[in-house]
């Protein structure tokens, strides 16, 4: 299967989940979250690019349940779909990957738009391995980390001048950063540009 495919090329970030470690707190994930999480308890891969965030905290990385909490990052968005997205995953820049209405969802911190993407959490794994450069940001952070060294965990690359106001896609406009930091920090720039006209000359301010 692709999900076992992912698991293998992808390093654990924890240890499986024992069948008798298992709590109720699980049984509210999609179930074919569950099942893969209960296999890899998380996972990086692609050289970090992908996030894929285990069912107990490890590493210094946040488990799915810290991850999801709203005071933690989501509520900053002010945004009730937002809050209701159980997020799973992320790319090399924060991108998150989660569940909305029982879909597998896309959402970008700087626009603070939230996509469809695919139907299933298999058809996400799929994506994932078939097309890892579009969707995980491999190729950027794979260059970085040449110059920089390994990220470290619980960071990802932020851009200096935001994509979404110009930014190029280029190591000299990336910095790491702490993952909770970085979503708060794009935040700040989605809700100043919530329900502007595309080509609006905006001031940016940072917090």
């Amino acid at each position: 299967m692709i999900n076992s495919q992912l698991i293998s090329i992808g390093n654990p970030i924890a240890n499986p989940v024992h069948p008798s470690k298992m709590n109720d707190e699980y049984n509210g994930l999609p179930n074919e979250l569950l099942k893969f999480l209960i296999k890899s308890n998380g996972l990086l891969a692609f050289e970090s690019a992908l996030l894929i965030r285990p069912l107990v905290q490890a590493d210094g990385i946040y488990d799915v349940f810290e991850w999801n909490h709203p005071e933690l990052w989501k509520s900053f968005f002010a945004d009730d779909q937002i809050l209701a997205t159980l997020f799973f995953a992320e790319d090399a820049f924060g991108c998150q990957y989660g569940y909305f209405d029982n879909k597998i969802v896309q959402f970008d911190p700087e626009t603070g738009c939230l996509d469809f993407l695919c139907e299933s959490f298999d058809m996400w794994c799929n994506l994932m391995m078939s097309e890892y450069e579009q969707y995980t940001g491999y190729a950027l952070i794979h260059e970085w980390q040449l110059c920089n060294g390994a990220i470290k965990p619980e960071h990802r690359l932020c851009p200096v001048l935001p994509f979404v106001l110009g930014g190029e896609y280029r190591i000299d406009n990336l910095y790491s950063v702490h993952s909770v930091q970085g979503m708060k920090h794009r935040a700040n720039i989605a809700l100043q540009i919530r329900d502007l006209p595309d080509g609006t000359n905006i001031k940016f301010a940072i917090d």
